[in-house]
């Protein structure tokens, strides 16, 4: 994977034909093995990257329930 990264695609089809291109498999159940698991690691990866570049203004901070903050500070 990190020798064709940049070739690797969420669309399964895609790295279907990559296998075929790139590796020898002997079978189809396993080309299709291979493809499924790579189009399942950079959907992980994009679903990631989205998540954590996403800009504060978007995700504000949960604000603080002041009756319970009161309560735990005495504990």
């Amino acid at each position: 994977m990190r020798l064709h990264q940049s070739e690797i695609t969420t669309d399964f089809e895609v790295n279907k034909q990559l296998v075929k291109k790139y590796l020898d498999t002997r079978t189809k159940k396993m080309r299709n093995r291979i493809a499924g698991y790579l189009t399942s690691l950079k959907r992980v990866e994009e679903h990631r990257k989205q998540h954590m570049m996403a800009p504060a203004s978007v995700a504000p901070p949960e604000e603080e329930n002041k009756s319970t903050s009161k309560a735990f500070k005495y504990r």
